[in-house]
Order: structure tokens, then sequence, then C-alpha cells
């Protein structure tokens, strides 16, 4: 992740930096946001009645759900343990700094964790699962392939983590990683990754792909 090997980037600030946010660069300029990935409940739409579709990381604790939510283990993939992170921020003031939820949605899990995120968003949408917590643009890649899938945004706030480009340092050409840089911070290629390949873009001018949730700003955006 970005932040966790700073030391190996050289820091640049993008001639773009007035378009994008704080919380989609990093405060030492070491790396700048691409695109942000919200962290949301994905649903089976054959399988959950939409008055049962779960709206908040409290209802994923309904005994209904238990065994039946897909989930990759944290240890292996990093979008899950991103997710327990926005947990424990979601619960921070539950007297246990969010553990209480974390060990209560451990519990609802029943020993049924997934090995990698890829079968999350697949469980889901092969009905193997009727819910899963997963990424935005992952479902959504879903979405817009007419699988029976819907997605929700928790409640209580959800995490909106950006996926980062850096120069390495000692870089050989350094310009033209700059000007690279640049390019991709742009707003002609923010706007295509939106059109063509649906992601969210990190920049204020640019609005999110047709049809999805337009809060530019989620409650939280960790940068791990």
């Amino acid at each position: 992740m970005p932040r966790a090997y700073s030391e190996y980037f050289t820091p640049y600030v993008t001639s773009e930096d007035e378009h994008i946010p704080e919380e989609f660069k990093s405060p030492t300029d070491s790396w700048t946001g691409f695109s942000a990935l919200p962290m949301v409940i994905m649903y089976n739409e054959s399988m959950v009645d939409e008055a049962d579709v779960p709206t908040s990381w409290e209802d994923l604790l309904d005994p209904k759900w238990e065994g039946e939510i897909a989930y990759a283990d944290p240890s292996s993939s990093g979008s899950s343990y991103t997710q327990v992170v926005t947990m424990l921020f979601a619960f921070e003031d539950d007297g246990n700094d969010g553990w209480n939820y974390v060990e209560d949605f451990i519990e609802q899990l029943d020993g049924n964790t997934l090995s990698g995120s890829s079968m999350v968003y697949q469980g889901v949408s092969d009905g193997e699962f009727p819910i899963g917590v997963t990424l935005e643009e992952a479902a959504y890649r879903y979405i817009v392939g007419d699988a029976p899938v819907g997605i929700s945004y928790p409640s209580e706030g959800t995490s909106a983590v950006p996926d980062g480009m850096a120069i390495i340092e000692g870089a050989n050409n350094q310009a033209n990683a700059e000007a690279f840089l640049d390019f991709l911070a742009g707003e002609e290629v923010q706007e295509m990754a939106t059109r063509e390949f649906n992601r969210r873009t990190v920049r204020d001018d640019v609005d999110p792909p047709e049809g999805w949730h337009h809060q530019k700003r989620f409650q939280w955006s960790i940068m791990i």
C-alpha cells in the first residue's frame, strides 16, 4: 500500500493537485490517488427481498444472515483488511474502539471466510451467498453486466480508499514520470476511467459513473 512503502517513492505534487481532495493524496506528497474505492454491501436480488436489503453495518448482524455473508479473509485480502478498519471506525464509540462490533461480525460469519476478494462478488453474483462485503467498483462490474445484484452504502458511513500512483525513488526519467502522473490525474483520463472502466474519480470536478451514488465524499477516506 502506498503509505507503507512511501520511502521507496519520490515526493511529487501533480499539476492537477488543486482538483484532488486532501484525503485522496499523501500528506507527504509521496503518492497521489488515481481512483477511489468505497466499501459497500453487495446483495443478490434473487435471494434478498427489497425490504430485507442490509442498509447498515449493524444490519449484517441480523440472525438471518448468520453464515450467509460472503467475506474474504483479511489476512489474505487487502480490501477485507480495509473493511475491518472501516467497521472499527464506524463503531469506535462502542466502548471497545469498534472491536465489539467486529467480534460480533466474525461470529456472524460462522467460521466461513473466503480465500480471496474475487470470491466475494463472484459468490454473491452466482447465488452462493445472498450478501457480501466488497468494493463498489467490483460490484458495479456485475451490475453493468446485468447480473441480478445490487449494492447499498452503510448508513453509519463507509470508507473510500484511494488506489495510488507514485514515482519510484531514483527513477531513470523523472521528467517523464512526472508528466505521466499529471496525465493520469488529468480531467480527460479521469473522465475516461469513469466512463470506460467504471472507476470513481478522485477529482472534485468529475462526476462518478452514470447511475452511481453521487456522494463525492464519504465519511472516511482511510489511507493505510
